[in-house]
């Protein structure tokens, strides 16, 4: 039995749209062991579901759901359905937010062809090391795997298109470091005093710079392309542990306790036939751990 309860944001009859927890992973995996989104949402909707009585028994009010260009290229929308299990799309791990996921085989077509042809708009807030130049920008820089790890992803010539729209929301120029010192360093069990110490004597510098926090929307849905295109300009994310430095996203870490990233608001059409007519736009509030470190920014 799934243990973890999930957030309904919005639901209708063809889906919903929850606030993803964060040290969650999307979908399921051979190499995952631990409770997925996709777990959850099979056990939310039932196993009869996903099943072929249940996806024959339905077709009558999900084939109205289907596009009129839909081709079985990538399969039938029932082989879509059971392969997919709902899922429209993904967050990363550590990521907090909007997710989308389709309720029925018609849903989730519909879905993935608005996904397809730049109909769902997506916002996040990241909170980035460095202040911003420029109040607004575009980042246009394709990405792939990067060679040397697999886990990574990089900037690449021949890599895959991604863009990036930006919008710096606030410019913090100092960091509270008589809360931090107060009320995180000397309750933390594991660092010894010299190392409190050593901690508030090398932060400053490595704070110096400043936070930006900025609404992303991407154009593009590549893996991490967010934190790559804010890392490539100087500016990771937050507590980052692959795109930003091992010092800094070690102090990081002692008061954000993951990458800061939420996917803020996700904008759609409800499908409610082959053609699309009214817009639907969810938005979900920032959580707690990330609103805690805010508090910090000055």
């Amino acid at each position: 039995m799934y243990s973890k309860q999930i957030q309904i944001i919005f639901e209708n009859d063809n889906l919903l749209v929850i606030n993803k927890p964060a040290g969650l992973v999307v979908n399921r995996a051979q190499t995952h062991h631990e409770d997925t989104i996709q777990d959850w949402f099979v056990e939310y909707l039932g196993q009869d579901f996903f099943t072929e009585s249940f996806i024959n028994n339905s077709r009558q009010h999900w084939q109205l759901l289907v596009p009129h260009d839909f081709t079985d290229q990538f399969g039938t929308p029932e082989e879509i359905w059971l392969n997919r299990q709902g899922m429209v799309h993904r967050l990363d791990k550590e990521t907090s937010g909007a997710l989308l996921l389709a309720k029925n085989p018609g849903a989730l077509v519909n879905l993935l062809a608005q996904f397809k042809q730049k109909q769902i708009a997506k916002e996040y807030l990241a909170l980035c090391h460095g202040r911003f130049a420029l109040d607004t920008g575009k980042i246009n820089a394709p990405l792939a795997r990067a060679r040397n790890n697999r886990l990574r992803f990089a900037i690449s010539a021949t890599g895959k298109k991604a863009e990036t729209a930006y919008e710096v929301i606030q410019r913090y120029w100092e960091f509270d470091w008589t809360t931090f010192n107060n009320k995180i360093l000397k309750n933390n069990p594991v660092l010894s005093e010299k190392q409190q110490s050593k901690i508030l004597k090398k932060g400053p510098q490595l704070y110096q710079s400043g936070f930006s926090l900025v609404r992303a929307k991407p154009q593009t849905g590549r893996t991490h392309q967010i934190r790559v295109h804010f890392a490539s300009m100087q500016h990771p994310l937050l507590a980052d542990k692959i795109y930003s430095g091992k010092k800094r996203q070690a102090l990081d870490r002692l008061w954000c306790p993951r990458h800061f990233l939420h996917a803020a608001s996700i904008a759609f059409f409800l499908p409610t036939g082959p053609v699309w007519q009214k817009r639907q736009l969810v938005e979900v509030p920032l959580t707690t751990d990330l609103q805690a470190a805010m508090s910090l920014l000055e």
